[in-house]
């Protein structure tokens, strides 16, 4: 073969090198963001399942206006993890608390529910 044909070659080779590294780095990317995403969305359950628990009264095993005494299992889960992350309830208080949930992608979200609104205070 001729000095040509190795160049050409030895090109090829680092194109291709070049465009497995560009695609594993894109495919780590879009891998933080669908956690990060499914955390919303997880959250976004909890905190729906948290305002039904506060306007039940306490009879019907609810938090009588308060989310004082909430829990993950007071929203329908039998366990604070899941495929997607960890989940903590913080800052309770009667009014509000917030959701922090931990991924396994190395991501985080805290959603801070009220008994008429739900916020994402960060996602990252």
């Amino acid at each position: 073969m001729g000095t040509i044909q190795y160049m050409l070659i030895i090109v090829g080779v680092i194109v291709v090198g070049l465009a497995v590294s560009v695609s594993v780095t894109i495919f780590g990317t879009n891998m933080k963001q669908s956690n990060t995403d499914a955390l919303i969305n997880d959250c976004m359950r909890l905190a729906s399942k948290a305002q039904t628990y506060y306007s039940k009264p306490a009879y019907l095993a609810g938090g009588n206006h308060s989310f004082s005494q909430i829990t993950i299992s007071d929203c329908g889960w039998e366990s604070a993890t899941n495929q997607n992350g960890t989940f903590e309830f913080t800052d309770i208080n009667s009014a509000s608390f917030k959701i922090v949930a931990s991924g396994n992608e190395n991501t985080r979200v805290e959603v801070l529910v009220l008994p008429d609104s739900v916020a994402l205070v960060l996602a990252e």
